[in-house]
Formats: C-alpha cells, structure tokens, sequence
C-alpha cells in the first residue's frame, strides 16, 4: 500500500493586514488516494490541497461552527456515547435514507443492530 507524507507548513512574513490563527507544522502520513481526492478537491475548488485538508479538519471538530451549535453536538456526542467517527457516520447514514426515500422505487435500508 503506497504513502504519501502531507507536510503542513507555515511561514511567518510580514504582519497581516487582518488577523489569523496561529499554525503550527504538523508531519503524517496519508494514503496516496486519500491525498490525490484532497488535492483534487481543492483545485476544483481554487484552494491549495493543504486548505482542502484542513477544511476537513475544521468541520470534524465542529470549528467553525456557532459555539452553541458546536457545544450542543459535542454533547450529543457524549449522551449517545458514540465515537466522533460514529457520530458522523450516523448522520451521513440517516441523510443517505432520506435521499433513498426521495428515489421512486428505492427503500431505505434496514438498520443493522
């Protein structure tokens, strides 16, 4: 299986006319795929594939959401005591259902328990 590193890099120049977040380097490895999609998200996009890579991050950890809707779906989190990955695998599943349901002819899955 083929790896490609992802090197997260910032330099700090003169200072911007608007203010931004810190950043910090980080080094990981990524599949290759996983990286070409990122790449080819952020082209597609007008972004560097770096941004396309952070963006995902962002909406992971709920970052650039309104406080209280990001306190409240941390908490939902924990009251359903799910993992973070779980938790949005559950509601892609439960929008996957509702296009399902949209489609003539198409039944929404049953649930595996």
């Amino acid at each position: 299986m083929s790896r490609t590193f992802l090197l997260l890099n910032s330099s700090r120049g003169t200072m911007p006319k608007t203010p931004t977040t810190e950043r910090e380097t980080a080094t990981f490895r990524l599949p290759a795929a996983l990286l070409e999609r990122a790449r080819r998200d952020g082209a597609e996009r007008g972004l560097a594939y770096v941004r396309s890579v952070e963006e995902a991050l962002e909406v992971y950890f709920f970052a650039r959401l309104p406080l209280p809707m990001a306190e409240a779906l941390e908490q939902d989190i924990k009251e359903l005591k799910v993992s973070r990955e779980n938790y949005f695998y559950s509601l892609l599943d439960a929008r996957y259902r509702q296009i399902l349901a949209k489609e003539p002819g198409k039944a929404p899955l049953a649930k595996k328990k």
